[in-house]
């Protein structure tokens, strides 16, 4: 738990039993800007498929607007919400439908969910994520392509977020550069420079142009009129090569 981010990972062991042993593992990133970043990811060696399923209240209302994205709302007047829900990493797409929910025990009612689903070998990710909408316009939500790892990049209106999770430790996207198991960099949308930096990873390293970031476990790292404040383990040094 950071000033910037909260970040869990947790696995299971239960579909070990399988012949070809399966392990889910689940990373829940909140970033303190206000939205979730959920990443599923399936290791095993042979062909499998995996399923999320997103179960939401009853009486939301989903608008589709692209394969990958909906928009959710529930409640009315002052009560009412508006999230964006959107499928990336190596699932492109929602299928949706409804089904039953329990809001109490012994009751159950119809619901919509949406449902996304890959298929393959070896590992594999599934990322959702989750964003609140305070207003149309300003907030969008691309899929980034990256070498090694998967990545999102969530824009806002003064900021723009790239989160890279690295497959085998290791993650591509220009203009970044890492090694270590999950990163978040925020950037100006007007000027481009580097603003803060989260890493996660035992030896993690990240590099944005001349900037090089070290982690030992987690670190944060923020800019000042000072330089760098460094919340955790790490550093950050200067590559003038």
């Amino acid at each position: 738990s950071g000033e910037l981010v909260d970040d869990f990972v947790g696995s299971h062991p239960g579909f070990r039993r399988l012949p070809d042993p399966v392990v889910h593992r689940r990373r829940v990133t909140f970033v303190r800007a206000g939205y979730w970043v959920i990443v599923d990811t399936i290791d095993a060696d042979g062909p499998h498929e995996a399923i999320v399923h997103l179960h939401l209240a009853a009486g939301a209302r989903v608008t589709v607007r692209s394969p990958a994205s909906a928009q959710v709302d529930v409640g009315t007047g002052e009560q009412s919400a508006r999230v964006l829900l959107h499928a990336g990493g190596e699932a492109s797409a929602f299928d949706w439908g409804e089904d039953w929910v329990s809001p109490a025990y012994g009751t159950r009612v119809r619901a919509p969910y949406g449902r996304v689903a890959i298929r393959g070998t070896g590992r594999r990710h599934i990322i959702t994520v989750v964003l609140p909408i305070e207003r149309e316009g300003g907030r969008g939500i691309q899929d980034v392509a990256c070498q090694g790892g998967s990545g999102v990049r969530i824009e806002f209106e003064d900021v723009h977020d790239l989160l890279l999770f690295g497959q085998a430790g290791t993650g591509h996207a220009v203009p970044v550069e890492m090694s270590a198991d999950a990163a978040l960099v925020r950037r100006s949308a007007s000027s481009g420079n580097t603003l803060a930096v989260v890493l996660f990873g035992r030896t993690a390293r990240l590099e944005v142009g001349p900037l090089v970031f070290h982690a030992a476990g987690a670190a944060e790292f923020r800019r000042t009129d000072a330089g760098w404040h460094v919340l955790g383990d790490g550093r950050v040094d200067v590559n003038d090569g």
